[in-house]
């Protein structure tokens, strides 16, 4: 190890401890399903890729195994699976920070002196799924990445006519009038390919960044699976936590800012909700998602500076737009074509907004015309055969409308009248009151009860804490993450590494 990491004390959950690399180590604790990996490292980021190459390289090898049977079931030929992702991965590096390529030698060149066979290729192919498998018009993607057309190769995608899989992400951050305290909560659930077997290798990462000069920055935990080096979800010592939500937009590139990574520059480097902001506002993304940011102020909780806050933002190749709470592009938001024109509906405008204070919810559905203007999803005026009507889109129907109900008649005390459901509880809520923990919790369980929820994360981005659930059981015993039970994470502790 190098000086960066001399002395260092790392803080666990108080789990069996299972492997270690100086003063890295890796903890199983109990939860739903099957253990639940907790991965401490510190140091400079190839510092901390050799101490996961040296204790996981095997587990990352098999969890490469898994995304190679992903993407094969998808179309893609084995053979080609390394080659493709890989290839996509040079792409999105160019706008990746320095560091994290870095990462990835460091556990390439630990894995390959423990003697397991895991390449920086196959790393790169797993640091590409999340934004590779995400493209609308994937057969237009495959071909730039491919150096000559291949025979064998027949994906089941099918460009623009693709239909929009069952997967419905959700997440909201509340805080302040919402929220017991006013403390920020928040959720994100992430719906993704289920049931093959990724569920074995869920993990929290909980790093600990130095920089060369020995400077540490804040710590993290970072929610997902054993090999997948970006963040999918996570939160930092600062109380600044994140949900993601894919949202297919006609304006795709291959270069560009791939979001999980841009995750991890958030959390390696962000005090507060502006300079979250900051780093998301320079744009140049990938494809089209939603994120929801929360900063809790854990250091302002209790005194009169207090200042809990959320946004949402809205992405696509071309454009970001970040949204507060009661945004005025929200609360007038109304149907758009494809040039943001207004659309009429029997000859009037329809409105889709329901713009909450202290409070940002989102789905699939974009409100800034921007971006709307470019979505497939939830009829989405790019689509050939879509209305542009938001309201007839299913995670509209499905998952913002009743989060953002369920939000407001309990804090507000007004009726969700058609309420059916996981969500019948809302339609009498009694009086107005903020949220509690358990009651935000249930929310967050209520929006990922689905036939495609693999992880489910509720924070409390004041107090430090979080609690995660994953997918359990296959087949005919599979459960979503929201309804299999949950793993409470007090991260505080966790969070402050010390010095012998």
């Amino acid at each position: 190890m190098g000086n960066n990491t001399s002395g260092i004390r790392l803080n666990g959950f108080g789990g069996e401890i299972v492997a270690r690399s100086g003063c890295a180590f890796v903890e199983k604790l109990d939860a739903p399903g099957g253990p639940l990996h907790a991965v401490h490292v510190a140091g400079t980021h190839y510092e901390m890729g050799r101490q996961i190459g040296a204790m996981l390289g095997e587990k990352i090898y098999g969890s490469f195994a898994m995304v190679q049977g992903m993407l094969g079931e998808s179309g893609l030929p084995g053979p080609f699976v390394t080659a493709i992702g890989s290839r996509a991965w040079s792409f999105y590096a160019k706008h990746v920070p320095a560091v994290y390529l870095d990462e990835l030698r460091g556990i390439a060149d630990a894995a390959r002196e423990a003697g397991v066979p895991l390449t920086l290729e196959m790393l790169e192919t797993v640091a590409a799924v999340p934004e590779f498998t995400s493209y609308w018009q994937m057969e237009k993607m495959l071909s730039l990445l491919m150096e000559e057309p291949q025979e064998d190769v027949e994906p089941v995608w099918d460009g623009k006519e693709r239909k929009s899989p069952p997967i419905q992400c959700s997440a909201y951050m509340a805080w302040g009038s919402r929220c017991e305290q006013g403390k920020l909560y928040g959720c994100r659930n992430l719906d993704w390919a289920k049931d093959t077997g990724m569920a074995a290798n869920k993990c929290v990462t909980v790093y600990h960044p130095v920089g060369e000069n020995g400077e540490p920055g804040p710590a993290s935990a970072v929610f997902g699976y054993i090999g997948f080096l970006g963040a999918l979800a996570g939160i930092n010592e600062n109380g600044v936590a994140l949900g993601e939500i894919g949202a297919f937009n006609e304006r795709e590139t291959l270069d560009g800012r791939p979001w999980h990574y841009v995750f991890r520059e958030v959390l390696d480097t962000a005090r507060n909700l502006k300079e979250a902001c900051d780093i998301i506002e320079k744009g140049h993304f990938v494809q089209g998602y939603c994120f929801n940011i929360g900063w809790g102020d854990p250091r302002g909780f209790g005194t009169s500076a207090f200042a809990p806050a959320g946004v949402s933002v809205e992405v696509d190749a071309q454009y970001t737009e970040i949204l507060a709470d009661d945004d005025a592009r929200e609360r007038g938001a109304v149907a758009v074509g494809r040039s943001g024109e207004t659309l009429l509906f029997d000859g009037r405008p329809k409105p889709y907004g329901i713009a909450l204070k202290d409070a940002v919810v989102r789905a699939d559905t974009a409100f800034s015309k921007t971006v709307r203007s470019g979505q497939y999803t939830d009829k989405g005026p790019a689509g050939e055969n879509n209305s542009g009507d938001a309201t007839q889109g299913r995670t509209w129907r499905d998952l913002y409308r009743p989060i953002s109900l369920a939000i407001r008649s309990l804090t507000e005390g007004l009726p969700f009248e058609d309420a059916k459901g996981r969500w019948a509880r809302y339609a009498a809520p009694g009086p107005a009151h903020p949220m509690t923990a358990a009651e935000a919790m249930e929310i967050c369980a209520a929006a990922g009860d689905n036939k495609d929820n693999v992880m489910s994360i509720f924070y409390d981005a004041t107090a430090l804490e979080a609690s995660v659930a994953f997918e359990t059981g296959s087949a005919d015993t599979w459960r979503p993450a929201a309804q299999a039970g949950y793993t409470r994470l007090k991260l505080a502790e966790v969070f402050a590494a010390g010095r012998d």
